[in-house]
């Protein structure tokens, strides 16, 4: 058996690691390790990897796949920079779901998968945004105690707050940290409404408990009603009197006395004690509001009578007359159920609809459309509006229809015509004003079941025979013999029942079944003011 051989030592060559391989792996020097980077060559070529005592570094591109076995990822320097081509994507093992970081054009962005995203600072957790280095804090979410803070960025003593306490119990505070011109300005494109579950809206100054003192002060209803007074009794009580600028002279206990000089008059001898009553001829200028009984006087006992400030009253005695002057000349004369008008004509102003129902009375008010109509509500809100502009006619039509589809024989032939040929005179009106078709009825000896069509042929001046369709209106019917339709005129095929002055038309009617014995009831509104 021959003898085993051991290897050449001149075929180990310095530093091989794997001397039998074709691209041994080789440290570049034959050293130990130190601090210096000591490159690997694989064969002959240098690869990306050096190796020192402390420290591996790669040259070039480098693809980790598996798991960070420690998650602690350290480094020296003040950052960590991922250099991605475009996003830097954050997904997680066990839930799906991801967060994308990246940049373009120089702007920041970050997005994320699903519906919400979320910060958590549990227990402690205070995100601010700002200038950090700085030490300026614009705006800060303390996740803790449920506060918003935003700053102003030249002073951010300067700020607003938004505090959500216990129950849902929220205060906003503006902060003015050198004065006082922390406004608070709601400037809203809209309505705002303040809802009140417990109805109770407190005003308060300066944290402490507000009772109006002025007359541009907000105040509920109950403090004006606490402080508003009773009626004037002997030359005492509560009043307002204003000049004509609107400026209150006096606000309370104001005196007879007072009154009588403000108004520059005099009292006239009167038994009515407690009231400041006027006497003869008196002149009283501006705005003058009382909050007692005010009387003032003429001859005959005629008397104009203002109670409390809300009720007034111009009274005039049995057989005689009041009457109100402007300038010094009468314009209105009240008598017994009759009101005269003496100058010639007074204006009432239009609106878009009548008031509330009364029982017992009627409205007389200005519709408002273009122009504007009379109109008339009784107390069960039925509107009667362009009274004396409009006159309704009816046209009543019988004839023999043997044909289903027939030309309305409206000049009083009593034969159905089924071609308007030779039959102008048989078939065509006039319209005399402006108008629209109102009511059109229809009643026969024959059932009708099917569709109906109803339709205006309207000629210009130019033409003898009608047959440009203004009005169509396909109905379907069921009706039993000699049974009443309301035939509805509402949401037209095509067209409307508008009817232009000078110009002739004739009536189209189509029933499912020919109608022999007929009557049809035909309602015109004409505006006589065209």
């Amino acid at each position: 058996m021959p003898r085993a051989r051991l290897p050449q030592l001149q075929s180990i060559t310095d530093g091989s690691f794997e001397p039998s391989r074709r691209n041994p792996v080789l440290l570049g020097e034959d050293n130990f390790l130190d601090g210096h980077q000591k490159p690997i060559r694989i064969g002959e070529s240098v690869s990306p990897l050096s190796l020192s005592k402390e420290e591996i570094r790669v040259n070039g591109n480098f693809y980790l796949e598996g798991k960070l076995t420690n998650p602690l990822l350290e480094t020296d320097f003040e950052y960590l920079e991922l250099r991605s081509e475009e996003n830097v994507r954050f997904t997680s093992k066990n839930s799906t779901g991801s967060l994308d970081l990246y940049v373009t054009s120089g702007d920041a962005y970050f997005t994320v998968s699903g519906d919400d995203f979320y910060f958590i600072g549990q227990n402690a957790g205070t995100f601010q945004f700002g200038d950090l280095a700085q030490g300026v804090t614009l705006f800060q979410f303390d996740s803790v105690n449920s506060k918003f803070l935003m700053a102003h960025a030249a002073d951010t003593g300067d700020n607003f707050a938004i505090d959500l306490d216990a129950a849902g119990a929220t205060t906003i505070t503006t902060i003015d940290d050198d004065g006082t011109a922390a406004h608070f300005t709601l400037d809203v494109d809209g309505d705002i409404v303040i809802d009140a579950a417990s109805g109770n809206i407190t005003a308060k100054d300066n944290g402490g408990n507000y009772t109006p003192s002025s007359d541009y002060h907000i105040a509920t209803k109950k403090y004006v009603d606490d402080n508003a007074g009773g009626s004037a009794t002997g030359d005492s009580g509560n009043a307002a009197i204003y000049d004509n600028s609107g400026t209150p002279a006096f606000k309370s206990g104001i005196t007879k006395a007072e009154v009588l000089s403000l108004l520059n008059v005099t009292d006239g001898a009167t038994a009515n004690a407690g009231d400041v009553t006027l006497a003869g001829t008196q002149t009283l200028t501006g705005v003058k509001t009382f909050n007692a009984n005010v009387k003032i006087h003429g001859e005959n006992s005629r008397y104009l009578y203002l109670d409390d400030g809300e009720n007034v009253s111009l009274t005039a005695s049995s057989s005689s007359n009041l009457s109100i002057a402007v300038d010094g000349t009468e314009q209105i004369i009240i008598t017994d159920e009759v009101i005269k008008f003496e100058q010639n004509h007074f204006l009432i102003k239009e609106r878009a609809a009548a008031g509330g129902d009364a029982a017992g009375y009627g409205q007389i008010w200005i519709d408002d459309a273009a122009p504007n109509e009379l109109a008339f509500t009784d107390d069960a809100g039925t509107d009667i509006v362009g009274i004396g502009k409009y006159h309704y006619e009816t046209k009543y039509i019988g004839y023999y229809a043997s044909a289903t589809s027939i030309y309305l024989p409206m000049t009083g032939y009593v034969f159905e015509k089924t071609t308007t040929t030779s039959n102008n005179e048989y078939l065509c009106f006039i319209a005399p004003y402006d108008g629209v078709l109102e009511k059109f009825c229809f009643r026969s000896e024959i059932a009708q079941d099917g569709t109906a069509s109803l339709r205006f042929l309207e000629a210009s001046n130019d033409s003898e025979i009608p047959s440009s369709m203004t009005f169509r209106k396909d109905l379907v019917v069921d009706i039993a013999d000699d049974t009443f339709l309301d035939y509805d005129l509402t949401s037209p095929t095509s067209g409307s029942t508008v009817l232009t002055k000078g110009k002739m038309y004739n009536i189209y009617l189509s029933m499912p079944t020919a109608s022999q014995d007929t009557n049809v009831t035909i309602v015109f509104k004409w505006d006589i003011t065209t």
